[in-house]
């Protein structure tokens, strides 16, 4: 079977949108000004509750909107095709000024680039950190300075924030249906173990992708066992998802077909890695979630593990 490179469709993020809709206008003899700086000068628009529609129009393009976005790490591949893309759609729609703050990884990081955000009096925020577990944090910090909430791919709450993005589980139903094609072309229907590594401070919807893959491969014909399932946190770093795999085939040195699945594209390099440096690539075969540069990378090859990618199509998020 040749390698494949599965494509979910994400929806584009409306924080303009949002904003406009929760903003509500003063009484005629109480009319606020809006003051906005753009290009050196200064701007001022007074918002009257009968305005004329060409007016409303002429306000609301001279107003700037601030948004926050918080990243999970620069040097990531996802959070920079988000930037890019949310950088690329403020770019187009002239009136929106991006503040950034990067979460390097950490969970601890969430709060203090929240605070900074409402210190620099964001109109809203767009949280790309996947940090589903500090996630009501980010939630509260929001909801008491009224500054709207949306967030990419992992919920933080079901009343508060809106969520933009991937179903999860159905990206990993694709995936498992994938597999177990190739389970039943290359290994006769049957697999060793599969093992599942996965970012956990992600929260619920990250594991989510990886259980779809397992119930995909049941429902489509493929048995699999609870003990032939493994479950690693491998905290979305390339290095430690390497590590857990070495250390799985060390392990288990007679097992000859075993599905590595990682949460992301860049983790799949650690796994392609360690099995080529266990001389086991005829024992495994290795998929991910993102669609991005790496995963491209790993399939022109075809001396290795890596056999598909479920895309999110991050760069359409903006």
């Amino acid at each position: 079977m040749e390698k494949v490179l599965t494509t979910v469709i994400c929806t584009a993020l409306v924080c303009v949108q949002l904003i406009g809709c929760s903003q509500q206008t003063a009484p005629a003899d109480t009319q606020p000004k809006a003051t906005t700086e753009k290009a050196g000068a200064t701007e001022t628009t007074e918002i009257t509750g009968d305005t004329e529609e060409t007016g409303e129009a002429e306000g609301e393009q001279s107003r700037v909107y601030k948004i926050g976005i918080n990243s999970y790490a620069e040097n990531f591949e996802s959070s920079q095709r988000y930037l890019s893309s949310f950088r690329a759609a403020a770019e187009k729609a002239g009136n929106v000024e991006l503040v950034y703050a990067d979460c390097n990884a950490d969970p601890q990081k969430l709060a203090p680039n929240y605070d900074a955000f409402i210190l620099q009096n964001v109109d809203a925020i767009i949280d790309a950190s996947w940090m589903g577990e500090v996630g009501p944090i980010a939630v509260e910090k929001c909801k008491g300075a009224g500054i709207p909430l949306v967030v990419c791919d992992s919920p933080f709450d079901e009343e508060y924030s809106y969520l933009i993005g991937t179903d999860q589980y159905q990206a990993g139903v694709i995936a498992g249906k994938y597999l177990a094609d190739y389970v039943k072309e290359n290994w006769d229907g049957s697999i060793d173990y599969l093992v599942l590594e996965y970012f956990q401070s992600g929260g619920p919807q990250v594991k989510d992708r990886m259980q779809g893959c397992l119930d995909g491969l049941k429902e489509n014909g493929i048995p699999v066992e609870e003990d032939q399932v493994f479950w690693f946190d491998n905290e979305a770093q390339t290095q430690k998802t390497n590590q857990i795999t070495r250390d799985f085939l060390t392990s288990h040195p007679d097992a000859t077909k075993i599905i590595f699945g990682t949460n992301n594209d860049p983790c799949a390099i650690g796994v392609v890695s360690a099995v080529e440096a266990s001389n086991r690539v005829d024992n495994c075969i290795s998929y991910s979630y993102g669609g991005e540069d790496s995963a491209l990378d790993l399939l022109k090859k075809d001396d290795n593990c890596y056999i598909g990618s479920v895309s999110f199509q991050q760069l359409q998020y903006g």
